[in-house]
């Protein structure tokens, strides 16, 4: 029964360690722009929480995001071009690795953690 407990604990550790590697504010090295990511209402989301720009504070980011450990797929916004791109998106401890797939095309960002 005590390792059945102990099995236990440890599964929803790992789960809920996954849960939160998306978690955070993550600086994107671009326009001195941080990235809120969290969850809310069920969805993970990104807001601009600060930025070079006034304009962009609270604006949309990233949104559809699916988790699958510590991947996770969704779309991310890319203001200069005003649309919606796929994104995967992989949490590794302080950084997300994201690809952006436009058609044919695709392009690789890091963000790093700031908090």
């Amino acid at each position: 029964m005590k390792k059945l407990i102990l099995a236990i604990i440890l599964l929803f550790s790992f789960s809920t360690q996954a849960q939160s590697s998306l978690n955070g504010l993550w600086d994107t090295g671009e326009n001195n722009t941080n990235i809120e990511v969290s969850e809310k209402n069920n969805q993970w989301v990104g807001l601009v929480k600060t930025s070079d720009t006034k304009e962009d504070i609270g604006m949309l980011i990233l949104k559809d995001l699916k988790k699958d450990g510590d991947k996770s797929t969704g779309k991310i916004y890319a203001p200069k071009r005003k649309q919606w791109y796929d994104v995967d998106i992989t949490a590794e401890k302080n950084n997300l690795k994201l690809k952006v797939n436009a058609g044919l095309f695709s392009k690789s960002l890091e963000w790093k953690r700031v908090q």
